[in-house]
């Protein structure tokens, strides 16, 4: 399986077409040519450089998280395509107390219960300027230098 996070929500639709691309690359025939996979809660917008406090003590909204994922992205009908979107979406937001802040555990959990975690992560540092960080984020740097003992910056 293949999970993503950027920031840039631009950047995550970019990597949906980028995926769907080297899927036809090689078809010959039009005909042939499948509809893009269903990449919802696969390639997500987010700062995944943060995480939020979980709701760690109700093991079961993440197993139902876990059981309604599956019939999201094997659902034909639109209609209960969105109902499950919406039932997953209050899941997240119960499990996270509302906050908005993405996080790997929460949002690819399957990949952590099941398996423990990913078995490759390629990421590429943010480059932000330090002093609009400060600005835009007050508190972000701070944070940021706590939880990752290799930033660096200016």
């Amino acid at each position: 399986s293949l999970y993503g996070v950027d920031i840039d929500p631009g950047a995550v639709e970019i990597a949906k077409l980028r995926l769907w691309l080297s899927l036809v690359v090689d078809e010959e025939d039009i005909k042939n040519i499948k509809p893009l996979p269903n990449l919802d809660y696969k390639i997500v917008c987010g700062n995944s450089l943060l995480g939020v406090e979980k709701n760690l003590f109700n093991q079961q909204l993440f197993n139902d998280l876990e059981q309604l994922k599956p019939l999201f992205f094997k659902e034909t009908n639109p209609t209960r395509k969105q109902e499950y979107k919406k039932q997953i979406d209050d899941l997240i937001n119960q499990i996270t107390n509302g906050h908005t802040e993405f996080d790997f555990e929460v949002y690819f959990s399957e990949v952590f219960h099941e398996k423990g975690g990913f078995d490759v992560v390629i990421a590429n540092p943010p480059y932000v300027d330090s002093e609009a960080m400060v600005r835009l984020m007050p508190g972000f740097r701070e944070t940021v230098a706590k939880s990752y003992t290799t930033a660096k910056g200016n």
